[in-house]
C-alpha cells in the first residue's frame, strides 16, 4: 500500500477483513486513511462508511459527511501527517523502514547525495568545531568576508521550505516540461534540466503573473510568508518539499579589514546577536507554519508531495549541476566536499534517535493515539 497509495482495492479488502473479524481499532486506522486518501468521496469510500456502520454504528466519521476526528477537530483540514505512511513524500515517509543497527552497510557515511543540507545540519556544520566547511581561499570582491569560521557565520534559517504552488497537478517528470516557474540559482539550473522554464519575478510580481498565467508556477519560502501573499487563490496544488532549501540560511558579511578592526567585545555581540537571530527566526517559523498551512488549506489551498518520480529526478539533475559547477570552480568542490561529508554522518545519526522517535510520532498521532 505505501508503494502504492492510490490502489484502494488492496484498502477495501483488508477493510473487509477487520470488519469480520470485528477489529474495531484497525478498522478505523485504515478507513481514516482511506478518507484522507478520497477525501470521503467515491464508491470505495461509501463502501468503507457502510462496513463501518456495520461494526461500530455510533462512530460518526461513517455518519453522511463523516470525518475523522483529527479532521474535525482542525475544521475540517486534512493535514498530510494523517494521510498514512504511503501519501507522503520519499524522502521522509511516516511509516519508517524497518530498523537496521549501525553496524549495516546503510549507515556508510559516503557523501554522494549533494542535494540541500536540514537547517539542523547547517547549524552544527557551521557553528561547531567539529564542522568541516572551510572558507574558500580566494577572497571574494571588495574584501567581503564572512566571520571567520570558528565564530557563528549563519545568521537566520527557516528550516525546510515548501515546494510552491502550481496552477495544475505535476505527478510525472513528464509533467513538468514546458511549466515556467518562479525560481532561480541552482535550483532554476537543476529544473531546466527536466524542461522546466525558469523565471526571474519579484516577490510582489508573483501573483498576477500566476493570476494571468504568464508563469505555471512559483516557489516563496512556506505557509506562514506564503499565505500572506494569496497565492492559493490563483494557484490552488501546494507541492513539498522544497528539495532545493532543505535548510535554507541567509549570513553576515562584512568587511575583513573592518571586522579586524573591532574591538573583541564587538565582535562577539555581533556574534551572538547572529546565533539568537538564528534560533529565533527557525522558531517563529515553527510555531506560526502550522496555523497558516490548516488556514490554506481550509480556504482551498491542496497539499500534494512530490512523487518519488520527481524527487529522485531532481536529485540527479542536481548532482550533474553541482558536477559541472564543481569542475570549473575548485573554490565551491572545496567547500562542497566538506559539508556533504559533514552531512552524511548527521544522517546517519539522525536515522536512529530522531528520525526513530518523530516517525513514531507522527504514526501515533495519524492513528489518534496521543
Amino acid at each position: 500500500m505505501r508503494a502504492t497509495p492510490e490502489r484502494m482495492a488492496i484498502r477495501s479488502k483488508l477493510l473487509e477483513v477487520y470488519a469480520k473479524r470485528r477489529d474495531i481499532k484497525a478498522f478505523e486506522l485504515l478507513a481514516t486513511q482511506m478518507f484522507n486518501l478520497t477525501r470521503g468521496e467515491g464508491e470505495d469510500w461509501k463502501k468503507a462508511q457502510e462496513l463501518g456502520l456495520g461494526i461500530d454504528p455510533e462512530n460518526i466519521l461513517y455518519a453522511p459527511g463523516g470525518q475523522p476526528e483529527e479532521v474535525r477537530a482542525a475544521g475540517g483540514v486534512m493535514m498530510p501527517d494523517s494521510l498514512g505512511a504511503s501519501t507522503q513524500p520519499y524522502t521522509a515517509p511516516v511509516q519508517p523502514p524497518a530498523f537496521r543497527p549501525a553496524s549495516d552497510a546503510t549507515l556508510d557515511s559516503r557523501p554522494d547525495d549533494p542535494a540541500p543540507s536540514s537547517a539542523m545540519d547547517l547549524d552544527l556544520d557551521l557553528e561547531f568545531p567539529g564542522g568541516t566547511v572551510v572558507n574558500p581561499p580566494a577572497p571574494l570582491p571588495a574584501r567581503a568576508q564572512p566571520i571567520p569560521i570558528t565564530e557563528t557565520t549563519q545568521a537566520f534559517t527557516t528550516a525546510a521550505q515548501m515546494g510552491g504552488w502550481f496552477r495544475k497537478e505535476v505527478k510525472t517528470v513528464e509533467d513538468l516540461k514546458g511549466v515556467k516557474m518562479r525560481i532561480g540559482g541552482f535550483a532554476g539550473q537543476a529544473l531546466t534540466k527536466l524542461g522546466v522554464i525558469p523565471q526571474q519575478i519579484a516577490g510582489g510580481d508573483i501573483y498576477p503573473a500566476l493570476e494571468k498565467g504568464t508563469i505555471d508556477a512559483a516557489e516563496w519560502v512556506g505557509p506562514y510568508d506564503d499565505q500572506k501573499l494569496g497565492f492559493n487563490k490563483v494557484a490552488p496544488f501546494y507541492y513539498y518539499p522544497g528539495w532545493w532549501e532543505g535548510g535554507a540560511m541567509l549570513n553576515f558579511f562584512m568587511n575583513d579589514k573592518k571586522w579586524a578592526e573591532l574591538p573583541k567585545s564587538y565582535q562577539s555581540i555581533v556574534t551572538s546577536a547572529a546565533a539568537l537571530a538564528n534560533v529565533d527566526m527557525q522558531s517563529k517559523y515553527d510555531a506560526r507554519n502550522p496555523k497558516a498551512l490548516k488556514e490554506l488549506v481550509a480556504t482551498g489551498a491542496q497539499l500534494r508531495p512530490f512523487s518519488q518520480e520527481i524527487m529522485e529526478a531532481c536529485l540527479k539533475a542536481s548532482k550533474e549541476v553541482n558536477a559541472e559547477t564543481a569542475a570549473k570552480n575548485a573554490d565551491f568542490k572545496k567547500v562542497h566536499d566538506a559539508m556533504m561529508a559533514f552531512r552524511a554522518d548527521q544522517y546517519l545519526w539522525f536515522q536512529i534517535a530522531e528520525y526513530g522517535y518523530d516517525s513514531f510520532m507522527i504514526r501515533a498521532r495519524a492513528g489518534n493515539m496521543l
